[in-house]
């Protein structure tokens, strides 16, 4: 799982509408879907919070390693501790996973049900990518929602079109149904898949209506807001929603 810049964009817009006195005064409570690594450079670091970053952050000890299992250039730069990112952020992070691979991990299988200690815990919730991992994707789905504080936000990453990347491929009204039918406002949607021009964007957020053919190797990336507390409904998809309200 990885942070990179398009995904760094997003985090950032969204803890710029935190309220300045409370984050003076606290820190925002993060859980994070695994560890992730922060796949970003340090010019582009500089560019999206100031120069004076880098020194503020710690460079991770394995960092050669983790350039070589991401496929980055030798010349990439310094890998930096995605915790101390967070830190220098205001945001105090607890990573989730099945097993301690790197040490800070709190053991939770989102495969099952979510402990009670970890309900509206947080004011924000990280997946850069382990949804798609998890055999019961509806559950852990579930669990991300849960632990999301009133107020707080989701910010979600999954594979659109990348086969055996993991278990699943979402598609948009995944998002557009599972957030609206459980309390969330959807910010954001929108795929992101490269061809010979470089980076390209497709805009879901308005609700895609019909099916469409999508680009391969592309990625959803989701923002939502938690707006009312209820228990969680498997939800409906909207275009059957109807119909079926019709015959109760």
């Amino acid at each position: 799982m990885a942070i990179d810049e398009i995904y760094l964009s997003l985090v950032k817009s969204v803890l710029a509408q935190r309220d300045p006195a409370i984050v003076e005064s606290t820190m925002t409570r993060a859980a994070c879907l695994s560890y992730p690594d922060l796949l970003v450079s340090e010019k582009s670091l500089a560019s999206l919070f100031g120069e004076e970053i880098g020194p503020n952050l710690r460079v991770r000890s394995d960092h050669e390693q983790v350039k070589k299992y991401h496929g980055l250039p030798a010349d990439f730069g310094p890998i930096y501790e995605t915790e101390s990112l967070f830190e220098h952020l205001r945001v105090q992070s607890d990573f989730i996973d099945v097993k301690k691979l790197r040490g800070p991990e709190k053991i939770v299988d989102l495969n099952e049900l979510l402990p009670a200690e970890y309900h509206q815990t947080y004011d924000l919730v990280i997946d850069t990518g382990t949804l798609e991992h998890c055999f019961n994707i509806g559950n852990a789905f579930r669990s991300m929602c849960e632990m999301t504080k009133l107020g707080g936000y989701i910010i979600t990453m999954a594979p659109m079109t990348s086969v055996n990347h993991g278990f699943w491929n979402l598609c948009p009204t995944a998002y557009l149904d599972g957030f609206d039918q459980n309390g969330f406002a959807l910010q954001y949607l929108q795929a992101r898949y490269k061809d010979a021009s470089g980076v390209k964007f497709i805009d879901f957020s308005k609700g895609p209506a019909n099916r469409v053919i999508a680009p391969p190797e592309a990625t959803l990336m989701c923002v939502a807001r938690r707006t009312s507390v209820e228990q969680f409904k498997w939800p409906i998809q909207s275009k059957y929603k109807a119909m079926l309200s019709a015959g109760g």
